[in-house]
């Protein structure tokens, strides 16, 4: 009879399937489709604030992840509204370039919330994407330690690191109504 065997994982053959989507307050689920999520070796916040990208966000200096991830988040969901100036398209666009060289790899989901980052080495990562839910605005910044072999994670908003509402010009509770 055939024999089956077990290949020992290797250093480059982990994989992390992702699987996102936010609850409603409502109950009713919404996958996020079409984002991209980036795997780095860096958290974003760290990017931003130690590689001074940040900067760009804001013209007082900025002390604290919680402050990046908000003032980031506001020009994101301003942006590409009639209220979005060229600044601030320039603010987000020079913050996305500053994680081109801490990029591992990017996935983007699909139309059910799902991507799979295939063919890595295992160890401590930050797993990051950010999106538009209606009139907000959600970021993710996790560090994860991934094993080899395959593994999974659900983003949604239990792990989110920061939410803003374009209307309400504030940063809330992750209730998405």
């Amino acid at each position: 009879p055939p024999r089956s065997t077990t290949v020992p994982p290797t250093k480059d053959n982990s994989s992390l399937k992702i699987e996102a989507g936010l609850v409603f307050s409502s109950g009713n689920v919404k996958q996020i489709s079409r984002t991209t999520f980036y795997l780095l070796d860096k958290s974003f916040a760290s990017i931003l604030l130690d590689e001074g990208s940040g900067k760009s966000l804001s013209t007082k200096p900025i002390t604290s992840k919680l402050e990046m991830y908000g003032l980031f988040l506001m020009n994101f969901g301003v942006s590409n509204t009639r209220l979005g100036t060229q600044d601030m398209k320039n603010a987000v666009s020079t913050a996305m370039s500053s994680l081109i060289p801490h990029t591992m790899q990017t996935a983007t989901t699909d139309f059910t919330g799902k991507a799979t980052l295939n063919k890595f080495p295992s160890g401590k990562y930050w797993i990051v994407g950010v999106t538009k839910v209606n009139k907000q605005c959600a970021l993710w910044d996790i560090e994860i330690n991934i094993p080899p072999g395959d593994n999974s994670i659900i983003l949604d908003q239990n792990n989110l690191a920061q939410l803003y509402s374009r209307d309400e010009d504030r940063f809330c509770p992750c209730d998405f109504d």
